[in-house]
């Protein structure tokens, strides 16, 4: 099938079709990479939730970028929102399967086949066997059936990548994978109608809490059109990325001197925690304490932290000094609310540019008791005594205070 597939691209090639030429957001109703958190990267933008779910390896072999499905009660739900789709639709994914399905395993699906006078939608899913199918209804009543065409000489089962994709054009069902049309059946329905009122869902069949997938799923993708075959040739390279979404994540980088000093960072990390946070300067970390004394000390292979909190400063004493490097995404810090107790406690520092300690606290410097930064420089209101003088970006401060109070830091 791959072979075929590479045969049909330099057959496209040779007819002067590239990918400059392919416009795959037209009509893109629902984009779900699936890159640490399944963001919808269509016009709808309905972000997924995930139920039980977990980040796995995706299709071109980076790390956290597909989700896992457990094949017992793990599922993404993506909103019943119609998107446009009516009798026409391209329902697409990348899956990942190690063990051969002795059940219907569903990879998406939008359907409604329950009891009722409305039996309608599609379901992108394996037969039993690892046969991909495009099935579902389109009639009014059962009247009209069950459609569906299954690649019967087809096993994805097999541990590798495979794309499936399925395409209905009113009453034509076909199906590819691996860029290899499979096959079409065509139905009968004189009014036939893809709406109904149930979600778009990956992983299971939602109305009966069944046919859960086991295994992994990358790089969804729907469309409320019929995708050509240049279009779905495209779709199932295996080395096409459309960089149209790719995300840069946000980086600070924090000078950690030898010794003791405080931490903290204006980044809510994609992975956070400890153990992946010091992972590329662990060998250089003696420990870290958080405002309630937990340790982590990576030397006994403890972290009693669990996962660093951006609201929050760390102590941390170093053997030489290492520059930290966060990666995830930068917050707004006027949107975060920092609970500061009765007593000391240790606060991160949310914003991107130095300002003046005595600005950050001036609605509620009646109850600051005194700040410290980690060098040892105070900042006490009551004496009027500002040693700090700016709060500085990847620093973390020790604060007392006489009664609690909240903090937000004004915008960047």
């Amino acid at each position: 099938m791959k072979k075929l597939a590479f045969l049909f691209s330099i057959f496209l090639m040779s007819y002067g079709i590239n990918h400059s030429q392919i416009n795959l957001d037209s009509c893109l109703v629902a984009y779900y990479p699936l890159d640490s958190i399944p963001i919808d990267y269509s016009i709808y933008g309905i972000q997924g939730t995930i139920n039980g779910a977990t980040l796995d390896t995706g299709r071109n072999g980076f790390a956290n970028t597909a989700f896992h499905f457990n094949g017992v009660n793990q599922t993404i739900d993506c909103d019943t929102n119609q998107r446009g789709i009516t009798n026409k639709v391209t329902a697409s994914a990348w899956i990942r399967k190690t063990t051969v399905n002795t059940n219907v395993e569903v990879i998406l699906l939008k359907y409604h086949g329950g009891n009722g006078s409305i039996q309608q939608g599609f379901q992108l899913v394996l037969h039993p066997g690892g046969h991909p199918r495009i099935s579902g209804k389109m009639g009014q009543s059962s009247l009209y059936g069950y459609y569906m065409f299954i690649a019967d000489e087809i096993n994805v089962a097999d541990g590798a990548w495979h794309h499936v994709l399925g395409t209905i054009d009113q009453n034509e069902w076909s199906l590819w994978v691996d860029g290899y049309h499979a096959g079409t059946f065509t139905g009968i329905s004189p009014n036939p109608s893809l709406v109904n009122t149930q979600p778009l869902v990956i992983g299971f069949l939602n109305e009966t809490q069944e046919f859960y997938f086991n295994g992994t799923i990358d790089e969804v993708r729907i469309y409320n059109r019929v995708l050509n075959s240049a279009e779905i040739a495209l779709l199932s390279d295996q080395s096409f990325i459309d960089s149209t979404y790719l995300v840069q994540p946000d980086t600070q980088l924090i000078a950690l001197p030898q010794g003791w000093s405080i931490f903290s960072t204006f980044i809510e990390p994609d992975f956070p925690n400890m153990d992946s946070i010091m992972a590329d300067i662990v060998n250089s970390v003696i420990i870290v304490k958080d405002g309630n004394g937990l340790t982590y000390w990576p030397q006994w292979g403890l972290n009693a932290i669990g996962s660093l909190d951006f609201l929050n400063g760390y102590q941390i004493k170093m053997m030489v000094p290492h520059t930290l490097q966060i990666i995830g995404t930068q917050v707004q810090p006027e949107l975060y609310t920092i609970p500061l107790p009765q007593g000391w406690s240790i606060i991160g520092y949310l914003r991107e540019s130095p300002l003046s300690v005595a600005t950050v606290f001036s609605s509620i410097s009646s109850s600051v008791h005194i700040v410290k930064n980690g060098s040892g420089q105070v900042y006490w209101p009551t004496y009027g005594l500002n040693l700090i003088g700016n709060m500085q970006p990847g620093q973390g401060y020790q604060i007392k205070m006489n009664v609690a109070q909240n903090l937000v830091y004004p915008a960047n």
